[in-house]
């Protein structure tokens, strides 16, 4: 009996700790996020490529309305743009991402089309891109806020 019930105290706590230990080792990621661990690990050279293999949901508009009532579904409809800002500086569409290498390159967000319409005003149907570099300091990067 003593060594049944011994079995099954092993059992249950190789249960216990593999479980606990699996959790540890998962990273969790955000899906509008791609931080600089996975632009490191990437083989990608430049951001477009970047983000058409990790987070390719970054292209198409996604999340809230926009205050002014726009949806960002695309229920057959064309795709609403999604435009992109580097350091603050609209850049304009998402081609513009592969002239930037992704050595340049700290994070990605995806800004959803309400909070990119409350900071930068209209014409943000599609959310934005907001990629911040190396280089990024001032009170108009993202980790500034």
């Amino acid at each position: 009996m003593l060594w049944r019930t011994a079995l099954w105290v092993g059992v249950a706590v190789s249960l216990v700790s593999g479980c606990a230990s699996s959790r540890a080792t998962t990273p969790v990621t955000d899906p509008d996020i791609i931080t600089q661990d996975e632009i490191a690990r990437s083989k990608a050279t430049n951001a477009y490529d970047l983000i058409a293999t990790l987070r390719p949901q970054m292209f198409t508009a996604h999340g809230a309305a926009t205050t002014r009532g726009q949806q960002p579904s695309t229920q057959g409809r064309q795709a609403l743009p999604v435009v992109v800002y580097i350091d603050n500086v609209k850049v304009g569409p998402v081609t513009e991402l592969k002239a930037l290498g992704t050595v340049d390159v700290r994070e990605i967000r995806y800004l959803s089309p309400r909070v990119a319409t409350d900071r930068w005003g209209e014409n943000h149907a599609g959310g934005v891109i907001f990629v911040t570099t190396s280089t990024a300091v001032g009170p108009d990067t993202i980790e500034a806020r």
